[in-house]
């Protein structure tokens, strides 16, 4: 659903449920069921392996293309030129300098 889907990008963001919750206007509770509901769909059991297979989406998959216009952040876009940033695997931007 739409709403699956943003709350799948948020969290490829690195937002906690709470934060997802304040940003959608929804309890974090409502977001963990979300979280389940994409958990279940994509067979995977982590917020690590949602963040991964919101990478590795094509960009001209529509799915990627709905994820921007919900978000609005341009999360996806930022999580492509560096994966290794959104997946913690390197230090924010900042904190390098």
């Amino acid at each position: 659903t739409d709403t699956e889907q943003a709350v799948a990008s948020l969290v490829a963001e690195g937002l906690t449920n709470h934060q997802i919750g304040g940003r959608m206007y929804i309890s974090p509770h409502t977001v963990a069921y979300y979280l389940r509901q994409v958990f279940r769909k994509l067979s995977i059991a982590s917020r690590v392996e949602l963040t991964r297979i919101v990478v590795q989406q094509p960009a001209d998959d529509p799915a990627t293309a709905e994820l921007a216009r919900l978000t609005g952040s341009g999360v996806v876009s930022a999580i492509r030129s560096c994966p290794a940033r959104a997946l913690g695997l390197l230090a924010p931007a900042a904190a390098q300098r």
